[in-house]
């Protein structure tokens, strides 16, 4: 009954749905380009959900997981993470932080109390309270592409906060704008959070620490979902272009 429902009011195949919102579907990751597993590099081991965080387990056990939400604004290219943490000279004029005025440049703004106290003169960069001059340098990546974050395939969950326990979760916020869920991979394979630390390992247990000193991880095992291919296919036999509306 249904079948003859839909074709006597003329219903449209799913993928049409998806196509006309496929900004949403695409570039917040829900219809994911590739699911893969994180692998640790110097241990061989790979990540697995465990209650609300993670915990190190041999691969075949691992969770898949792929990227997930939308890039916010002024959100780096991974090239640029290591200029952001790179030492700057210390002012000494007067900065204006929005809601106070500090000397010692945008760097002495936060004090604790992250992006809220770094405004006016400064602007804050994943974790990095920068002069406006410093910020507009920094290579930022389109917004409203994929993606910004870790998700968990085939799940409501995205990495959220970076613990001394590793990364936990929360339900994804597409958008992007939830800084607590914003994960980067960097070109040597460190694993950045918003909060300018990275995921590390210490004596077989999840940490978080300094960039510079942190474990390497690897994308392995990875494969285009069947979610995915599914679309694509039904984008191709029904003839869907760019040119439709995406919102």
């Amino acid at each position: 009954k249904t079948i003859e429902l839909k074709k006597r009011l003329g219903c449209k195949p799913f993928v049409y749905f998806l196509h006309r919102f496929r900004k949403i579907y695409l570039q917040s990751g829900m219809l994911p380009a590739k699911v893969f597993r994180i692998r640790s590099t110097s241990t061989g081991k790979c990540l697995q959900r465990f209650n609300k965080g993670y915990r190190l387990i041999n691969c075949g056990s691992a969770t898949w997981l792929h990227r997930g939400n939308m890039i916010p604004k002024a959100f780096p290219h991974p090239a640029a993470l290591s200029r952001l943490v790179a030492p700057r000279e210390q002012e000494v004029k007067q900065t204006n932080c929005g809601g106070h005025q500090v000397s010692g440049g945008c760097d002495a703004c936060p004090q604790g109390h992250g992006a809220e106290w770094c405004n006016a003169d400064c602007q804050w960069v994943f974790a990095v309270c920068l002069s406006r001059a410093e910020a507009s340098q920094v290579d930022a990546q389109e917004p409203e592409t994929c993606c910004s974050g870790v998700r968990e395939w085939n799940s409501l969950d995205c990495w959220a906060e970076l613990t001394g326990h590793g990364p936990e979760t929360a339900l994804c916020d597409i958008t992007g704008r939830s800084t607590s869920q914003q994960f980067m991979f960097d070109d040597d394979g460190h694993i950045w959070h918003s909060s300018g630390e990275c995921l590390g390992i210490n004596d077989g247990k999840l940490k978080k620490g300094q960039c510079a000193t942190a474990e390497k991880w690897e994308m392995v095992d990875s494969f285009e979902p069947f979610e995915t291919k599914a679309y694509k296919e039904a984008v191709l036999k029904y003839g869907l272009t760019e040119d439709i509306p995406d919102h």
